[in-house]
């Protein structure tokens, strides 16, 4: 897979590759699927996976540019209703890449979600496919025509996917998240990111503007930001990102990534006797730097620790409140796929990148869709983390400390 390579790239490429970027942002937003007559959305769909389901039972899930659904079939079992936006509908490779990531994720032994077979898949067939083992070729994917978002009727794909009971990390308080909980969380996360880097899939090599490997983008969508001194921040992790990983991403490895490792994608299915887990939610893979993975599940391990309301954040030392967990996480993430040299020591500033990329194109969807306040759930505590460490009264050297770095020889 190749690196891109700000410094090999003139100013011509660089604003055409900006360009589609922003592009492809903006029509996931404008071909988001707009349901207006859900009852008989759910007949379609209940048509095509052979399954009646219950419209009075459909809850909306807050989502960025899909549309998804908790809800129950008459028969009694519960699904995730997933309505691809207009963009990755388009796509149908990306989306059977999702699938086949699921299923290799449920065959190495994990917790996760099962795409359920469309009706034209024989009753046998079906049944095996609960085991997952031996339904990888079942087509799981339908289609509906609905309106979208920026107007005009389009062709949606659609998924049932089979329930996974449990509580989302995101939910639990940051209390509730112990020294214990919080290495059994990465450790979980390093066995799924060793379970996907075994897949080969072209579909995946794609630009992806919250692909980290393309971090460097951000800064044309830096005018969402909200004040100067954001603007400022923002542009210090540029720095930092780019002296980092410039002389390092050459000896990276390039393997399939979840891209997403956020605890709104992690159930807790048990605590005791110890913890375990379920992942959920495949929709920003992307094939690329091998690092990033932990590199987000320790960036969003921090936000999740900076406490929601502003009011409670002053006089917080932000850093001393977060170490301890991003420590936690990444003790046990490497417990179970370890980094070679070169990635684990530029964790720091991918993991921080990860927060600034957040804050930033998390902004840049909200100007594009306002209504849509879900987008903006990491922003003001992910701009107070970013504050602690470059802002007038950071110290970058407190957040190196976390990330248990080899020592230089």
């Amino acid at each position: 897979l190749l690196v891109v390579n700000e410094i090999d790239m003139d100013e011509k490429e660089r604003k055409e590759r900006n360009r589609k970027c922003a592009e492809d942002e903006r029509q996931r937003k404008d071909q988001k699927p707009v349901v207006e007559d859900l009852e008989s959305l759910l007949r379609d769909v209940g048509d095509q996976f052979g399954v009646t389901l219950e419209v009075e039972s459909a809850k909306e899930l807050p989502s960025y540019d899909d549309v998804n659904y908790s809800l129950y079939a008459k028969e009694g079992e519960r699904f995730l209703l997933k309505i691809h936006n207009g963009v990755d509908s388009a796509n149908l490779p990306f989306i059977e890449a999702q699938v086949a990531a699921m299923r290799e994720v449920t065959k190495s032994g994990y917790v996760t979600s099962v795409p359920l077979p469309l009706l034209s898949s024989s009753d046998k067939e079906r049944d095996m496919a609960k085991n997952v083992d031996d339904g990888d070729s079942l087509p799981s994917i339908g289609f509906v025509t609905l309106s979208s978002k920026g107007g005009g009727m389009s062709s949606h794909a659609v998924r049932l996917l089979r329930w996974v009971e449990g509580t989302l990390l995101s939910s639990l308080s940051p209390e509730s998240l112990t020294k214990n909980l919080l290495e059994s969380y990465g450790e979980y996360c390093g066995k799924i990111s060793l379970s996907l880097s075994s897949l080969t899939l072209p579909a995946l090599d794609r630009l992806h503007m919250w692909d980290l490997r393309q971090f460097g983008l951000i800064e044309e969508f830096t005018g969402a930001l909200r004040t100067d001194s954001e603007r400022l921040i923002i542009k210090k992790v540029i720095d930092f990102f780019n002296s980092s990983t410039q002389s390092r991403a050459t000896k990276f490895r390039s393997i399939s990534l979840h891209n997403d490792m956020n605890t709104h994608n992690f159930l807790l299915l048990s605590s005791s006797p110890s913890p375990s887990f379920a992942v959920i939610d495949y929709g920003e893979m992307v094939n690329s730097w091998a690092p990033i993975e932990l590199a987000l599940v320790a960036a969003y391990t921090a936000i999740d620790q900076v406490p929601m309301e502003e009011k409670d954040r002053v006089g917080v030392n932000m850093l001393e409140r977060v170490g301890g967990a991003v420590t936690a996480v990444v003790s046990g993430f490497l417990r179970t796929f370890p980094l070679l040299v070169e990635e684990h020591r530029a964790l720091p500033a991918l993991s921080l990148s990860r927060i600034a990329q957040s804050v930033t194109l998390s902004l840049y969807s909200f100007s594009l869709a306002p209504s849509n306040l879900y987008l903006l759930d990491t922003v003001d505590r992910g701009m107070a983390l970013l504050d602690s460490v470059v802002g007038p009264n950071g110290s970058l050297s407190t957040w190196e400390s976390f990330f248990l770095l080899p020592p230089i020889s």
